[in-house]
């Protein structure tokens, strides 16, 4: 099974049960993975976690959706949805690091804040706020201009350090990331000045005992 195409060893799976269990199988997607990472995936990939950390299903969704350009293999199911719901502000801005696991949102009052998607679709997570939004850059703000005509806007730079890539590599896990925050709003002076704050911060992933920004 291993030479067939991605696309094929999904069509297999809607076969027959004995099939369909040999397409869930973890060492089948690691070596479709390490395939399609030779031929066609960009390069370096990086991943939520280290490869040995992933299971099947998260292996075979990387490489389905850098094979195609929109291919559901089986009916979607929200559990409960997930929302993004953070305390005594307004979410202005998402960005999604490289990697599909950490989720910045900068917010209208100049906070920026993260979620760990991983976690978040947890079962833990899902029977609990325990995957709730946890604060990365308080905002630079005074409570007072926050309320103000604010504007945020962000950068994370995608060349920052990944952890296991040696030079001849093609995928690893992000390590750490620079992080531009850029930070607005209009004063209620005479003047109607506008105030900006610009900063760079170097975020690094620790892991452990929970992995988190």
């Amino acid at each position: 099974m291993q030479e067939l195409d991605w696309d094929d060893v999904i069509r297999f799976r809607m076969t027959c049960r004995t099939l369909q269990a040999r397409t869930h199988s973890k060492q089948l997607w690691i070596q479709l993975f390490r395939r399609y990472l030779e031929i066609s995936m960009p390069t370096p990939t990086i991943l939520p976690k280290p490869l040995s950390e992933c299971s099947s299903a998260e292996i075979e969704r990387i490489v389905w959706k850098s094979q195609a350009d929109l291919f559901i293999p089986q009916p979607l199911q929200v559990d409960k949805p997930y929302l993004l719901n953070i305390p005594n502000t307004t979410v202005a801005k998402l960005h999604l690091v490289p990697g599909g696991r950490w989720l910045l949102a900068g917010c209208f009052d100049g906070s920026v804040w993260w979620f760990d998607l991983d976690f978040c679709s947890s079962p833990e997570a899902m029977s609990s706020d325990a995957g709730g939004p946890k604060l990365l850059l308080e905002s630079p703000l005074s409570e007072e201009a926050s309320k103000n005509d604010t504007r945020i806007a962000f950068s994370v730079d995608h060349t920052s350090k990944i952890s296991g890539a040696k030079p001849t590599s093609k995928f690893g896990t992000l390590e750490s990331f620079n992080l531009a925050v850029f930070v607005s709003y209009l004063s209620r002076d005479l003047h109607h000045t506008m105030v900006n704050s610009f900063q760079v911060w170097k975020v690094s992933v620790v892991a452990a005992p929970m992995a988190r920004l």
